[in-house]
């Protein structure tokens, strides 16, 4: 099963991509990351993990490693292939890269037993030394053939060289001796033959060939007869080292064409291993760094229990992730599901309650609801892509079958689909689709209609989610809806902090707590009217006040905990400096003793042998 592409576009995937995809340095490399979809089969987004691990210590151990000389050569080495004859510039292209890529392949070879798997793929970049010698003894870094490609070549170029001299020799002298007959005296070329500008009305008194007339008439473009011989010699040894050149560049063509496969085995190999190293270089523009481990340190994708066909449900936890297009400081949230929850050494800023798979949020608009979703969603789906993710080292994710969202606003005027309609036909296709491995996201659930009718159909649909036992996040403005969070095994409240002094949400996340309903208390802030929020709060049954206060007690009570907590973190701190301070001074003391001890002994001895001393002499 594969995420659908409406979810990815959904969770904001694609613009992940692109940007991943900026950081490539090659044309196929780009290519495979606009490709890019996340895995679903665990073995391969383990080998995804592990394959970013490694890039990630190979730029720590080599960060100047650069794929910039690896051209886009696969379509001339594939006309190669088919007889056709390179230029000397693709020629140099085909040298540059396959010199390039030797590099590469090597640096990874000489690390491979700290990146194995990056190893294998460098591996597939075969040795084509005979290939780059060859042209590159043919032809230089500015892509023209060079004299030593050939003895042939090199003979005509040295005889052409003198032919050529001679005729410019001779050129010169004519010009001196038949001056007066110039329009000037120089020495230029047309259709290749070399010429000099005679008056028209004079041309009779220098015999030659005519080449050009100059569009006033008044000059004439000739070829003196006397060079018309040396001329022809000198054209004919440039054909001669055309035809040279022209077999040199066959003969090299067809070594590249011969290695056409091999080659694009290795392009392929260079492609993986620049998305691999763009994956790394987004993830530190995205602050991932501790996502995904070395490759030698535990796992931190969560094995599927007892393999794929088991029904136990599998368990998120993600501390302090933050959503990677979010610019400026985004506040991180910590989120679990599933089995098990953030455990003691997890040392998680929040408590709250673990073993279940569906999390209800609650809480303002504007307040960070949405949010959440889409960043675990987002991250899910990169972690199971093989890019890092940006959270906490000790964070935990399964590999999902398919994600499921229903976020934003779907209404259709030509379908003649409403907000909730389209919204219910959505929930319907996950239902159907959605097994024990997915992860779904409902935002507003059951939101667009009567809220009583709307409360029934949300607690059904969780209820049916909750029995696939597939991980669920949703979000509701239903109060209802916290009542049966907190009644039914397996699902539990979430909420997301409103600050009620200052009217804005904190975005924080906490797990354990339904969300408040700020609308009177925000109206009494804004200056609404005592007599009017009297007559709101009368219109409220008592039982939904009480509930309303007790979940106001409960978040003053968690925030006085917390802060208790911050206190006596804080005291714990203090008081453990302390005692290394009070050690580190007796360890000075206990220094100085034995070494005032010791200078005494050696004092004593000291008295003691001049005393004998002074005795031995009396």
């Amino acid at each position: 099963m594969t995420t659908p592409a409406k979810t990815l576009r959904t969770l904001e995937y694609d613009k992940v991509i692109e940007r991943m995809a900026t950081r490539c340095i090659t044309e196929r490399g780009r290519a495979l990351a606009l490709a890019l979809q996340p895995a679903s089969e665990y073995a391969e987004v383990l080998r995804r993990q592990r394959f970013t691990a490694e890039a990630r210590r190979l730029l720590e151990l080599k960060p100047n490693i650069s794929l910039s000389d690896i051209k886009d050569i696969a379509s001339v080495v594939q006309q190669a292939s088919i007889d056709r004859i390179l230029d000397s510039t693709e020629l140099q292209d085909v040298h540059t890269t396959l010199a390039a890529a030797r590099v590469v392949r090597d640096t990874v070879d000489k690390l491979q037993a700290y990146m194995p798997h990056l190893a294998e793929t460098a591996n597939r970049i075969g040795d084509f030394q005979e290939i780059t010698s060859e042209i590159g003894r043919a032809i230089d870094n500015k892509g023209e053939v060079k004299d030593s490609a050939s003895p042939a070549l090199q003979t005509l170029r040295r005889e052409s060289r003198i032919a050529h001299d001679r005729l410019r020799s001779r050129l010169e002298q004519i010009l001196k001796s038949t001056a007066s007959t110039l329009q000037e005296p120089i020495i230029t070329l047309r259709d290749g033959r070399y010429v000099v500008p005679v008056k028209a009305e004079l041309r009779s008194q220098l015999p030659g060939i005519v080449h050009d007339v100059s569009s006033s008439g008044a000059t004439v473009f000739l070829e003196p007869l006397e060079t018309v011989e040396m001329g022809n010699r000198w054209r004919e040894m440039l054909a001669e080292e055309q035809r040279e050149i022209a077999r040199i560049l066959r003969e090299l063509s067809i070594r590249v064409g011969k290695r056409a496969s091999d080659i694009a085995m290795a392009l392929d190999a260079l492609a993986e291993i620049d998305l691999t190293l763009a994956k790394v270089r987004y993830g530190e523009q995205i602050g991932a760094k501790h996502l995904p481990h070395d490759s030698n340190e535990q796992d931190w994708l969560l094995p599927e229990p007892m393999g794929a066909a088991s029904s136990a449900p599998t368990s998120l936890y993600l501390r302090n992730a933050r959503h990677p297009l979010i610019s400026g400081e985004a506040v991180p949230i910590s989120v679990w599901l599933g089995t098990g929850g953030p455990t003691s050494s997890d040392q998680s800023p929040t408590s709250g309650p673990s073993d279940f798979t569906v999390l209800l949020i609650t809480g303002p608009n504007t307040g960070g609801k949405t949010v959440a979703l889409k960043t675990v969603g987002l991250l899910a789906l990169m972690a199971q892509a093989g890019i890092p993710v940006p959270a906490d080292a000790d964070s935990r994710l399964p590999v999902f079958d398919a994600a499921f969202a229903d976020i934003g606003d779907a209404q259709s005027i030509e379908q003649s689909l409403s907000t909730f309609s389209s919204h219910i036909g959505n929930i319907i296709s996950i239902l159907n689709a959605a097994t024990h491995r997915s992860l779904v996201l409902l935002d507003e659930l059951a939101a667009g209609t009567d809220p009583v009718e709307g409360s029934a159909l949300a607690k059904a649909i969780l209820s049916r989610l909750l029995a696939i036992s597939c991980l669920t996040i949703a979000t509701t403005h239903h109060g209802e809806l916290k009542a049966f969070a907190h009644t039914t095994p397996g699902v539990t409240n979430g909420s997301v902090e409103f600050d009620a002094e200052t009217l804005s949400p904190t975005y924080r996340l906490h797990i354990g707590l339904p969300g408040q309903s700020n609308a009177i208390s925000i109206a009494e802030r804004l200056g609404m009217p005592q007599q009017v929020l009297d007559d709101a709060r009368g219109g409220i049954a008592p039982d939904r006040l009480a509930v309303e206060t007790m979940i106001s007690d409960l978040h003053r009570h968690r925030e006085e905990a917390e802060q208790a907590s911050n206190v006596q973190r804080v005291a714990a701190r203090e008081a453990e400096t302390a005692r290394a301070r009070v050690t580190k001074e007796l360890q000075s003391l206990e220094a100085n003793r034995n070494k005032l001890i010791e200078q005494t002994r050696k004092e004593m001895e000291n008295e003691l042998q001049q005393a004998r001393a002074r005795l031995r002499e009396a």
